[in-house]
């Protein structure tokens, strides 16, 4: 665990790279190749000039070496902050072991500073966004306008622990891929937001989420590595997304990001029609999906219990058959004669029907949000 002494060192360990950085940026901004630096509603700071304040925080703490024994860790964040976006997390235990078991309560296209935030936190005053959402968290992207710098300041230790707080509310809780699982999340939900609303708002925060885990994964980590090998393996291999370790997808949200942020021509899966290229892949994440979703009513409903392999599996029977609709009635029944023999398995497959009615009043059909049919089961899905 690190305490401000150590983050602060951190950070002035940080500052020739990240002063390099802010060169570049200033550079790029001459040249007119720039993009679009939105300011914070809280501080009004630009991303450069989000950036550009660590040195003299950094500065100020080291002329003043004495007090800085007085801080804690929390007001060290509020010194150090980045340009995000207004967001909220779901929070549970088991987002400190896989970061990808959260999911994004709201994102907004609303630009906030996590210095701010923390600040308010801290005093345990609200701050709200301009659609009256109370927001403690942002989202923290790779900023189009000061790209080098946003992303040297990502390498830091100030990072790793609003990362922690954003998603456990605990400074110690970093993860390495809580950064990819921020993004997917929040684009998920960005691009629902997009679907429900029209907003060319939330369009713009898709595209900037996507930019945003191309820069900080960089050109080689985009064209090889783990998540390539995880996209080519949904896209054209159309193996497996069980969360196995085979499979390694821990969350359906990582192959909706990596098709968002992903050159499928450079990678060379792209290729034939569309609807053959991308019908197989699209079914299979919305079977893991559906799949997912039945995994966590099971596991609600087995919680307490003894654990017991047989009664697990007896409740997920169970689970189906309600589902399904299957009865004594509509099932295979054995001969009332024990002299006959009884039918061979495949036989009494093959007079099966191969398709059921969905029970409309099962519990089940409820948690899986199929009441507005197929159709929109999908697009809510996707």
């Amino acid at each position: 665990d690190s305490g401000p002494d150590e983050v602060l060192a951190d950070v002035r360990g940080l500052m020739p790279e990240l002063e390099k950085a802010l060169r570049a940026d200033a550079r790029r901004l001459a040249q007119g190749t720039d993009g679009d630096d939105v300011a914070s509603i809280l501080s009004l700071n630009t991303a450069r000039e989000q950036i550009a304040e660590w040195a003299g925080a950094a500065d100020a703490a080291a002329a003043d070496a004495g007090a800085v024994t007085g801080w804690d860790l929390y007001s060290v964040l509020v010194c150090f902050g980045f340009p995000a976006y207004a967001v909220g997390f779901q929070r549970n235990s088991a987002v400190q072991m896989d970061p990808f078991q959260t999911s994004c309560t709201f994102v907004e296209p609303c630009p906030v500073d996590t210095s701010s935030l923390m600040l308010a936190n801290q005093l345990q005053h609200e701050v709200a966004t301009p659609s009256r959402r109370v927001v403690a968290d942002g989202l923290i992207l790779v900023s189009p306008a000061a790209p080098e710098a946003t992303r040297a300041a990502m390498r830091s230790a100030v990072y790793q622990h609003v990362c922690s707080v954003a998603l456990c509310r605990d400074l110690f809780m970093y993860h390495p891929r809580m950064t990819f699982s921020m993004h997917a999340h929040a684009f998920v939900r960005a691009a629902g937001e997009y679907r429900a609303t029209g907003s060319r708002a939330y369009l713009d925060l898709c595209l900037r989420i996507a930019y945003s885990i191309r820069k900080y994964w960089g050109a080689k980590r985009c064209r090889d590595g783990d998540n390539v090998a995880l996209l080519r393996r949904w896209w054209t291999e159309w193996a497996g997304l069980t969360q196995a370790e085979a499979d390694g997808c821990s969350h359906p949200v990582q192959l909706v990001l990596l098709l968002a942020a992903s050159d499928l021509g450079e990678l060379g899966l792209w290729g034939g029609g569309a609807a053959h290229v991308t019908t197989t892949p699209l079914v299979n994440l919305l079977n893991e999906h559906l799949a997912r979703m039945m995994k966590g009513k099971l596991r609600g409903l087995c919680s307490g219990g003894d654990g017991e392999d047989e009664k697990t599996q007896a409740r997920a029977l169970a689970l189906m058959q309600d589902l399904l609709g299957v009865t004594k009635e509509n099932s295979p029944k054995p001969f009332e004669d024990v002299m006959q023999d009884e039918p061979t398995l495949e036989s009494v497959r093959e007079s099966c029907q191969p398709w059921a009615e969905v029970n409309a009043a099962s519990s089940t059909f409820e948690t899986l949000r199929l009441g507005g049919g197929v159709g929109e089961f999908v697009h809510g899905a996707l």
